[in-house]
């Protein structure tokens, strides 16, 4: 019988190993494409800009001109709007990053409630409910006769159990 949980705790850990290893890659590749993406559209909006203020990039004469007023006006123009792109840039930057970072997550990139097993929509019952029954699945004591990796993995699994829980419990405080 002991031998069955084992072979469970076994399964199990190889199981979540797998799946949290092909999250992390797919995860990876979907955040390369986005910079890939990011990259080859910038010069683009850049150029189009700068296109329509009819700004077209000509060889210089050879023969050099003294620069009119008109010129440094146009080149003022072109400053701003070069200045304006590089804001544009900055706060795209900064709004990618806020909708990578997810308040409500922990390493893997899992919901507090998808750790705890809730729906969107949970009582505080219901959240107290299912974190004994998380707890109790993956308490260290638990797994004190198996391996030293199983026993970190659950370890790891329940200090992740107690963060969800103080995070999703603060909302019914």
């Amino acid at each position: 019988m002991n031998f069955i949980f084992m072979l469970k705790g076994w399964i199990e850990f190889v199981f979540y190993s797998i799946k949290s290893i092909l999250k992390f890659i797919f995860d990876s590749i979907a955040s390369i494409f986005y910079f890939i993406a990011q990259c080859l559209i910038f010069p683009f909006r850049l150029l189009n800009r700068l296109f329509s203020l009819g700004l077209h990039f000509r060889r210089p004469n050879k023969t050099a001109q003294k620069p009119r007023k008109d010129d440094t006006k146009q080149k003022s123009r072109m400053e701003e709007e070069l200045r304006r792109a590089r804001e544009e840039v900055r706060q795209a930057r900064e709004q990618a990053k806020k909708k990578e970072a997810k308040p409500n997550t922990d390493n893997d990139g899992r919901s507090h409630q998808e750790i705890l097993g809730l729906s969107a929509t949970f009582t505080e019952p219901e959240l107290k409910q299912a974190y004994r029954l998380a707890v109790s699945r993956y308490h260290p004591d638990k797994y004190a006769h198996m391996s030293k990796a199983f026993q970190e993995e659950a370890g790891r699994e329940f200090v992740k159990i107690q963060q969800a829980y103080n995070a999703l419990i603060k909302n019914f405080s």
